[in-house]
């Protein structure tokens, strides 16, 4: 068990120390540094200057993907997931998600936490500037968690904060 938690620190360690991460907030070209050329891209507008749309990129962590969807140039929501045949692992542990968490939405840039909401598939955190979801795979009898496969990150709309927004509708 203790070199589960060593290989989970260094990990994390790695990560802080890396110079750039895709993380909310970021540019197309702040996440093409991190991991080169995007696997897909679908635009939304035909703004040449900021990116309206979709970029699909490869996942230095378990061999997932990461899907960042981008407003006026910015990244505003991204989701890991096990999209690759080569995926390392399909479901990972809520320690490992923490760390992909950690990546996608910088503690610092949350906020204070606020509330959390649990339902048969997901497990959300809210923070006073977003919000992280955990997909949960669940037994065969449908009732018990055993495991986490996916992780998502979403900024509020339009810079809201957690007292204006409707839990629902990020949930």
């Amino acid at each position: 068990m203790n070199h589960k938690i060593i290989a989970l620190s260094i990990l994390t360690l790695s990560l802080i120390q890396s110079p750039s991460l895709a993380k909310i907030q970021n540019t197309t070209k702040d996440n093409e540094k991190q991991f080169g050329k995007e696997i897909i891209s679908k635009q939304f507008t035909d703004d040449k200057w900021k990116f309206n749309g979709k970029k699909v990129y490869k996942c230095p962590l378990f061999g997932w993907q990461i899907e960042a969807l981008f407003k006026d140039g910015k990244s505003y929501s991204e989701s890991a997931r096990p999209k690759e045949k080569n995926a390392k692992k399909d479901l990972i542990t809520e320690q490992e998600a923490n760390v992909i968490a950690d990546m996608l939405f910088e503690k610092k840039d949350r906020g204070d936490y606020r509330k959390q909401v649990k339902n048969a598939h997901f497990i959300s955190h809210f923070f006073e500037n977003g919000v992280i979801s955990y997909e949960m795979k669940l037994d065969a009898r449908g009732k018990d968690h055993i495991g986490v496969m996916g992780v998502r990150a979403i900024l509020y709309s339009n810079g809201e904060k957690f007292k204006d927004i409707k839990i629902n509708a990020y949930h």
